[in-house]
């Protein structure tokens, strides 16, 4: 089968920022696709939901907590990045173990992207270590080696090949620049760690604007790296001014954004905190008011779309996962097979 894997990018530019509905900045993600081999839970031997269930992995990006055994419908609502759910048939299922390469599997114990279950254990239908592989034309890895390594980049002549060797294990000291952490990890405060929760008020938090880890409506002070509430008055002057950017965000209720450019872009300092938009209203920084979700249109024309605040889908409505025309679902829903269905729980 192919996996889809949406590898979030932190970003953030002169040229406006991406927002979730409630305001804050968010996370762009890149989409590509995987060949996977993965067994079915009745092949390897476990309980299923359906007659032909397939391992679904999630997104990195987006804090997930729900632990092994919990009902789950994507892969980025489990702590371990992998569900059983049968996404073509909308069915429930369950978060699984990762197992490494060589490591058994079955039932709960499912293998990660690029790994099939065969004779009960996880066996890799990519490169390993040592192996040849080949890098993209900015010398980037373009993901032909197990998960468990990645191609290094080490001759730097005019060939594109490089060597799959081991990441950082978890706990180590990293430098992603180089060489990146385990794949289900990240790298934070130069240690390789799982993804953390949020912060909430008063918490100890790493950065703001790009990545910040404060829980929606805080964002990190940068003067003491602490997680304070976000309180810049309508008409503030936010995001990135003349002196660097803005050292604390709008209020709920409020983005920051230029409504002569929602789309974003303008000129530097000319974005202040307005009032979010409401059903139908062009969106604000990708932001939109309560009830509402930013709903990305065709491309028409040089200067592109002005997208629109839109409804969330209700249930048995249409829907998508599409990751730039998304339709979103209202919240106690999931997007399955194409429909709004109630969530797995």
């Amino acid at each position: 089968m192919i996996v889809a894997l949406e590898y979030s990018l932190q970003y953030e530019n002169e040229m406006g920022v991406a927002r979730n509905r409630s305001g804050r900045r968010s996370y762009g993600t890149i989409l590509f696709a995987v060949v996977v081999t993965a067994c079915s839970l009745a092949a390897c031997g476990g309980r299923v939901d359906s007659e032909s269930p397939e391992v679904n992995h999630g997104a990195f990006g987006p804090f997930a907590e729900r632990e092994v055994g919990q009902p789950c419908a994507f892969g980025d609502q489990c702590a371990s990045w992998v569900c059983s759910a049968d996404l073509a048939r909308s069915a429930c299922g369950q978060c699984m173990n990762v197992a490494k390469l060589g490591a058994a599997c079955g039932g709960l114990n499912g293998c990660h992207p690029g790994a099939a279950c065969r004779d009960g254990h996880c066996e890799s239908t990519k490169k390993l270590e040592g192996a040849e592989c080949a890098l993209g034309p900015k010398r980037e890895d373009i993901g032909e080696c197990d998960l468990e390594f990645f191609c290094a980049d080490g001759s730097r002549n005019k060939v594109l090949t490089g060597r799959c060797e081991k990441r950082f294990s978890h706990g180590e000291r990293c430098d992603v620049a180089n060489k990146p952490c385990p794949w289900t990890e990240t790298c934070s405060r130069g240690i390789c760690g799982k993804r953390s929760k949020p912060g909430s008020v008063g918490e100890a938090c790493q950065s703001s604007g790009i990545g910040a880890d404060c829980e929606d409506g805080l964002f990190c002070d940068e003067e003491d790296r602490t997680c304070r509430p976000s309180v810049l008055p309508p008409g503030a002057r936010c995001g990135l001014t003349e002196a660097g950017f803005t050292n604390g965000e709008c209020a709920a209720g409020t983005v920051c954004g230029n409504v002569e450019y929602p789309n974003g872009g303008g000129p530097r300092g000319s974005y202040t905190c307005v009032s979010l938009p409401a059903e139908g209203a062009p969106c604000i920084s990708s932001a939109c008011g309560a009830g509402a979700y930013c709903r990305n249109l065709p491309q028409t024309g040089a200067a592109g779309p002005v997208n629109r605040c839109e409804r969330f889908a209700r249930a048995g409505e249409n829907c998508n996962r599409d990751n730039y025309q998304r339709v979103q679902c209202e919240r106690g829903l999931e997007c399955r097979a194409g429909r709004c269905e109630m969530a797995c729980r």
